[in-house]
């Protein structure tokens, strides 16, 4: 099932693991190796999870980096406005890929 509005997998880190374990955003930057200030603008959803934020997250909270980009990806593509693509002609002969 699609979302047509998937939360921000900082949002998510933020809520579900951060609040819950009553963990600041500056002592899970800390323990993250990064800025308080970028790590807010991650759990703010404001700044997307890079690959390297996805590891470093996926092993404080023994998840997966795949779990943390996937959701970054399904964010970014509810967050596309596909009429901007519409201009964009279908090359009949690219090979078709089932994907």
């Amino acid at each position: 099932m699609n979302m047509k509005n998937p939360a921000h997998p900082g949002v998510v880190f933020l809520e579900m693991y951060l609040k819950p374990s009553a963990i600041s955003v500056t002592k899970a930057a800390g323990v993250l190796g990064c800025s308080r200030k970028h790590l807010s603008s991650i759990t703010n959803g404001k700044a997307p999870i890079s690959a390297d934020m996805a590891a470093r997250i996926s092993k404080m909270t023994s998840t997966s980096a795949r779990f943390w980009l996937g959701m970054q990806n399904s964010y970014d593509l509810a967050q596309l406005d596909m009429s901007k693509y519409e201009s964009i002609e279908t090359d009949n002969s690219m090979p078709v890929v089932n994907a």
